[in-house]
């Protein structure tokens, strides 16, 4: 899969001359299926080994021992993609693949890890990959482009401060090998496919912490409100040598979030908020907000959100220990919500072995993952 990512990528760019993207993609370099359907409204609900990625004080909900044996993921933005970016490859079919790509934003990403979770604390070792293409024919020629590669470690560890108060934090260790650059039209005319591999291959090292707390207090709606500090400092990435450039690194975020649960014998009910990047004046309002809401069913559970001015949905289906987890959702490629979007769907499969103690107390998380809480049925006992 990152092979052909790779080639596409160096085809396409040392090709396709007379290409324009519209930079203004919001990046994550880690995605949760679950989180994508919930419309990206998730710090004030998780509370598994994803609070690693998205709010550490969700670890203080955790209350039994899980082994995620492995957690894979892939997402594209049509179905067609792997397809075209083989079809780079063959002399036959580079052609058609190329005008098929014209006016088009391609999207691959693949991602798995491996956690153990205990409470309090939780480790896993895990891959992220994602590359974003997006061209247009324009008097000008210019192609932007987003390749990023991780392999590390995460380790975190949340606690009560209070009853109702939970706090968190991560630090994460990782190799990236990427670019996130600009080419003009002096660099698309040398058709040198040097110049492109060069720049896929940067490669770094970075240690990244995240910060979270939450105020959750358990009762009949059991609400959270949660906030979260990203990449605390800035994660600046280290070159491997003095003779590659450093990959692109990952601006602090700060997000602010809240969560109500609503649990009857039949369906558990969880609506949520989040307002992200609230540091960031570069970045419109409408792109800052995102909802969603879950429907948690034995065995099923269905969402639906709103994120970057789109909608989003997801569902999941729990085989025993297996789930599959399924979502799609909207990105936004230009400046404002509602003016270039890219239609993406991500597929994720889990093996997840573990038990709970169930004694999580006041403040524990009500309605998350993992936490036991939900009740002895279906995705219920483990959501």
């Amino acid at each position: 899969m990152i092979h052909i990512i790779r080639i596409g990528l160096i085809l396409l760019i040392t090709f396709g001359t007379g290409l324009r993207v519209l930079g203004a993609e919001l990046f994550d370099t880690h995605q949760n299926v679950r989180a994508l359907g919930m419309g990206n409204a998730y710090v004030s609900v998780v509370n598994d080994s994803e609070s690693l990625f998205y709010n550490p004080a969700g670890l203080a909900k955790v209350t039994g021992y899980y082994w995620k044996i492995f957690d894979l993921r892939i997402g594209l933005s049509g179905l067609d993609t792997v397809e075209k970016l083989s079809n780079l490859q063959s002399n036959s079919g580079f052609a058609s693949a190329i005008n098929e790509l014209y006016g088009e934003n391609m999207f691959l990403a693949a991602g798995g890890q491996t956690a153990i979770t205990t409470p309090f604390v939780t480790a896993s070792l895990y891959m992220d990959g994602n590359v974003n293409i997006s061209a247009e024919n324009p008097a000008s020629p210019v192609m932007n482009l987003n390749y990023v590669l991780d392999t590390g470690v995460a380790a975190g560890f949340g606690f009560h401060l209070l009853p109702f108060f939970q706090m968190g934090f991560v630090l994460k260790s990782f190799n990236r090998n990427g670019v996130r650059k600009g080419y003009g039209l002096s660099e698309l005319g040398e058709l040198d496919p040097a110049v492109f591999e060069g720049d896929l291959n940067n490669g770094g090292s970075a240690i990244a912490l995240d910060l979270g707390m939450n105020i959750a207090i358990d009762s009949i709606i059991s609400p959270t409100l949660s906030f979260v500090w990203r990449n605390v400092g800035v994660t600046s990435i280290v070159p491997n040598s003095t003779t590659t450039e450093a990959p692109p690194s990952d601006p602090e975020e700060m997000i602010v979030g809240a969560s109500v649960v609503l649990d009857t014998p039949i369906v558990s009910m969880t609506p949520s908020f989040d307002f992200r990047y609230l540091n960031r004046a570069d970045v419109q309002l409408a792109k800052k907000i995102n909802f969603g809401i879950e429907f948690d069913f034995p065995f099923v559970a269905l969402r639906g959100g709103y994120s970057q001015g789109y909608y989003s949905a997801g569902a999941t289906l729990g085989l025993g220990l297996l789930s599959i987890d399924a979502a799609t959702w909207g990105v936004e490629l230009g400046e404002a919500p509602g003016q270039l979007e890219d239609r993406r769907y991500m597929l994720q499969v889990t093996l997840e072995l573990g038990f709970d103690l169930g004694f999580g107390g006041s403040g524990s998380g009500k309605g998350g993952s993992r936490g036991g809480s939900r009740g002895p049925r279906g995705l219920k006992k483990r959501r």
